[in-house]
């Protein structure tokens, strides 16, 4: 039996290209990008709010995704006005939703979601002429590029 789950082990490792190298690559890639996205969140946040009204909470998240395995990745709490919103990451392997109006580069860009536990806004990735795009679809039926005004705007419908 040793020797049967041996040859699954190393049959397995190779199919992994590398025994796990490659995943580690895509890990790397998705905590940069999931860095970049939350970078910009709290430099939107500060710009918005010089007043500090709004906390922001950095902190990791494991995540567990087939053919990627465990893995951490930062996320973002917003809390204020007697409310929490999470910045979570979901998954580095997603399809996108076919309501998005855009032109997908793939099917496992990433997924981020914005999120107060009753609702949420799911931000989905794409990488287009070698950038991350970020692009929300929420409850309200935002299809649409992700940036200040989205983010704005998203936040305000849980901070209400």
């Amino acid at each position: 039996m040793t020797s049967t789950f041996t040859e699954f082990l190393r049959e397995r490792a190779a199919t992994m290209e590398g025994g796990g190298v490659k995943a580690e690559a895509v890990i790397n890639e998705w905590r940069e990008a999931v860095s970049r996205l939350l970078g910009q969140i709290r430099t939107w946040i500060k710009e918005a709010d010089p007043d500090g009204i709004l906390s922001i909470q950095e902190g990791e998240r494991e995540l567990n995704e087939q053919g990627l395995g465990r893995y951490t990745v930062p996320k973002l709490n917003i809390c204020g006005l007697g409310t929490w919103v999470g910045v979570l990451p979901v998954s580095r392997y997603v399809v996108p939703p076919s309501s998005s109006k855009r032109d997908a580069s793939g099917p496992d860009a990433g997924r981020v979601d914005m999120t107060d536990e009753a609702r949420r806004h799911v931000l989905y990735r794409a990488r287009e002429n070698g950038q991350d795009v970020w692009y929300i679809d929420g409850p309200d039926g935002w299809p649409g590029v992700f940036d200040r005004g989205a983010f704005e705007a998203a936040l305000m419908s849980y901070l209400r």
